[in-house]
């Protein structure tokens, strides 16, 4: 959809400028000459006249502190898992960057929407400069080895690229922004839309790192009048417009080599750093749902024998907050007995909103019409929704657990992000099982039930 035309600065910058022409051709041809620069700087600053710019990126740590903070995390890593061998390939890894700095060249790439020329740019630049053409995906499918990403537009730039600007920053990898196909503008357009992107970009990218180029320039038609008074026309192909592109890339590789390097390395250190979360989440996960298995029954069985109403036995059922405290102690999060009973009340208010104990007595109910029963079928209802609800509320707790650092040195909680994955636990999908889940619970059920009461 296009954006109003309230929020098209270059737009707004142009009819400026156009007013300006008006005006101007009607005064002496040196005032256009002298005012010419001063009305194309009003027309691009005009709109953003006291706009704040983007926020400037965080300050990456030292590589150092990045490598102590990664060892301590292996280290903790080392002393819970099972597995005696976790993590040794990953901490000669570590060892090998704290030699120095990786001396392979330095690796450029080429990023940006379809159709604003970054093949035509990529094979400009060669043989001088070598830069990969990834293939579309996401931003986080970029090597740590690419130390420096032309962001190629084609003018002014939508919110979803500063977006990817601002992921490019954030993971620590320098950027030039490219204003690609300058040719399709006039002169005082392309003024005024690198003055915006400047603009834009303010605090995440500075002013020389947005350069204007045309790797392919449109023909422009020639006409050659010929003898006798006939006319010839053909294309002229201008040649590209790199200088500019061309300068900013040396200065950048000559000047800042060093800090492209480390820049690297701390990527590969963040790199190592997931892998390392990835494999504790990995092996935390089993031991999560063990406690989940051997917990949801006990709340089943009480729905079964108890007439209390299901959303306050999930709300307050004490079998709730253990497992809770049980999951907070896994993932070392040490959840309070007040956290505890504020996480199941959150989790209780979600299938609340979303009508989802309705859901699962309907799903339940149908499956056991077309089954056997031999004991109290609003009981089972009961039970098996009890038991199936803890499930998919512990599920979205374990969701947002594995969010959490490992090892946290503060144990904030934030209900808003809980409650939010506790409702993507029980989107459609989550009652696909249900009936699986129900022919097995049927049994168990059943003999919780005598155990219990025995």
């Amino acid at each position: 959809m296009p954006r109003p035309l309230v929020l098209r600065p270059v737009l707004i910058s142009l009819l400026a400028a156009s007013l300006g022409v008006f005006l101007l051709n009607a005064l002496p041809a040196w005032f256009d000459e002298v005012l010419w620069t001063g009305l194309l700087a009003a027309g691009a600053g005009l709109w953003w006249w006291g706009k704040p710019g983007t926020a400037a990126p965080p300050k990456p740590i030292s590589l150092e502190v990045a490598l102590r903070e990664v060892e301590e995390l292996l280290e903790r890593w080392q002393e819970e898992s099972p597995n005696p061998q976790a993590g040794e390939q990953l901490r000669q890894q570590l060892a090998q960057l704290q030699l120095g700095p990786d001396p392979s060249p330095i690796q450029l790439a080429v990023w940006g929407r379809p159709g604003v020329g970054k093949t035509t740019l990529v094979q400009a630049l060669a043989p001088t400069y070598r830069v990969w053409d990834p293939p579309t995906g996401s931003l986080g499918s970029l090597p740590p080895s690419v130390d420096l990403v032309l962001f190629v537009g084609d003018g002014d730039l939508e919110e979803g690229e500063l977006n990817q600007v601002r992921e490019l920053r954030a993971t620590d990898r320098r950027t030039l922004v490219v204003y690609n196909k300058k040719d399709l503008h006039l002169p005082q357009q392309q003024f005024l839309i690198q003055q915006q992107l400047c603009s834009r970009l303010r605090g995440l990218i500075s002013s020389a790192d947005v350069v204007a180029t045309s790797a392919a320039p449109n023909p422009l038609m020639v006409r050659k009048y010929l003898q006798g008074g006939s006319i010839q026309e053909f294309p002229d192909y201008p040649q590209p417009e790199l200088q500019s592109l061309r300068e900013r890339l040396r200065r950048v590789l000559t000047q800042e080599e060093a800090d492209l390097r480390l820049g690297r390395s701390r990527r590969q250190v963040a790199r190592i750093k997931g892998q390392i979360c990835q494999a504790i989440i990995q092996e935390r996960r089993p031991r999560a749902l063990a406690l989940i298995d051997q917990a949801q029954w006990l709340p089943g069985v009480a729905a079964f024998v108890s007439p209390l109403p299901l959303l306050d036995l999930l709300a307050t059922g004490a079998v709730n907050i253990q497992l809770v405290l049980d999951l907070g102690n896994l993932y070392h999060q040490g959840f309070s007995r007040d956290q505890a009973r504020a996480i199941t009340t959150t989790i209780a208010g979600v299938m609340l909103k979303l009508g989802v104990v309705e859901v699962s007595t309907q799903v339940v109910t149908s499956f056991l019409k077309t089954n056997a029963v031999t004991f109290v079928a609003a009981g089972a209802v009961q039970g098996l929704s009890a038991a199936y609800l803890t499930r998919l509320g512990a599920l979205g707790l374990v969701a947002y657990l594995e969010e959490q650092p490992p090892f946290p040195a503060a144990h904030p909680l934030s209900l808003e992000r809980l409650g939010e994955l506790v409702r993507q636990s029980l989107g459609p999908g989550a009652w696909r099982n249900l009936p699986a889940f129900a022919l097995q619970g049927i049994g168990r059920l059943a003999r919780e039930a005598r155990g219990s009461a025995t």
